[in-house]
């Protein structure tokens, strides 16, 4: 072989391995249309609004039907529903456990999308009881708020009572601005109540979203019936629909 031909050879290696690779298409880049709205709802939030602010007992409403009604009623269709929540330690809290697992696998029936978090457990220093509580549901809940923003989401329902939350609402509206694309976020506004504000959770939406009304009544739209042994009769309505007055 001649001295020419392996320098020529040697000359395209080099340039072979000083070529950058090829980064892999982008696919998904916009995963959500102009249209679609998602719904991001604290459960034990919504379990308080119910209970203190509307007066009827959360586990007895059938919440995916409540939520689609509630966003038909202010002329939003639905793309997802998305229920974040805490979850018993199985070892320490058996019974609890299998109780929230039931109600995520009927909410997964009921095509929702559930993100269960494990409770934290500490010592109460007064009592030395040991004690749960949720942990990270309002960080993830707002997490995922930016990253569906940065996927092209343009309008959310945020059912929530955490202030903490306003703060990424926010700063997805400054992100899409970047884009020049207009993010809103909306938040119940509770009407149709005469008693005064509740400690445990507001009337008034989130701070940085468009309020939109929840009326008192409709969450009795949506009880469902129980027979002698407590559970539910009948099989349960499908998301989307509507129940008669």
């Amino acid at each position: 072989m001649s001295v020419i031909s392996i320098m020529e050879q040697g000359f395209t290696l080099a340039a072979k391995s000083q070529t950058p690779p090829v980064a892999p298409p982008v696919t998904d880049a916009c995963k959500f249309q102009s249209g679609d709205v998602v719904a991001y709802i604290d459960m034990q939030n919504l379990h308080h609004f119910l209970k203190e602010n509307c007066r009827v007992p959360a586990t007895q409403v059938h919440l995916p039907n409540l939520i689609h009604e509630f966003a038909a009623a202010n002329n939003f269709k639905l793309k997802e529903l998305r229920f974040y929540t805490g979850i018993h330690d199985a070892t320490r809290e058996p019974h609890k456990h299998e109780a929230m697992a039931k109600r995520i696998r009927w909410l997964e029936r009921n095509k929702c999308k559930v993100v269960a978090l494990p409770l934290s457990y500490y010592s109460d220093k007064g009592s030395g009881e040991i004690r749960a509580q949720e942990k990270g549901v309002d960080v993830r809940m707002s997490s995922e708020i930016l990253r569906d923003v940065n996927d092209g989401l343009q309008r959310a329902l945020v059912i929530s009572q955490d202030k903490d939350i306003s703060q990424a609402i926010k700063v997805a509206t400054e992100m899409a601005a970047v884009r020049n694309v207009n993010f809103r976020a909306y938040s119940p506004r509770l009407e149709g109540a005469t008693w005064e504000h509740n400690r445990l959770c507001g009337m008034h939406g989130i701070e940085f979203t468009t309020t939109i009304p929840f009326h008192v009544d409709l969450p009795r739209k949506h009880l469902r019936s129980f027979d002698d042994a407590g559970k539910a009769v009948g099989d349960p309505i499908e998301p989307g629909a509507t129940t008669s007055a």
